[in-house]
């Protein structure tokens, strides 16, 4: 769905239909236009091959209000989890889900 030329990511969320804008412009990963960012991780490898080529996105932030967003994206596909409530208690039930594509390779910056 677009509204005013910008993509919208759309969601259920407390019974209610929510709206997010997207960025589709970013490095061929959707990213969410947020107000703010807590936190992002990416990776990209070109092996030199299609077979070797591997690519994901890790990130959360404040979409407004009280919603918050986390979304791990990869070259097969990806997820995304909204919160409402206090960011930090957002970002610890993200990080105890095992939510994002690499934690162990250092975590979010």
């Amino acid at each position: 769905m677009f509204l005013n030329n910008v993509r919208q990511f759309t969601a259920q969320l407390d019974d209610r239909r929510i709206l997010i804008p997207m960025n589709l412009d970013n490095d061929g990963f959707p990213e969410p236009i947020v107000q703010r960012t807590y936190a992002t991780d990416s990776y990209t490898f070109d092996g030199g091959s299609p077979a070797s080529n591997s690519s994901w996105q890790d990130g959360m932030g404040l979409v407004r209000g009280d919603l918050h967003i986390a979304w791990s994206v990869y070259d097969e596909g990806g997820y995304v989890m909204l919160g409402r409530g206090d960011a930090g208690e957002f970002m610890a039930k993200i990080g105890a889900a095992g939510f994002f594509a690499e934690p162990e390779e250092g975590g979010l910056d």
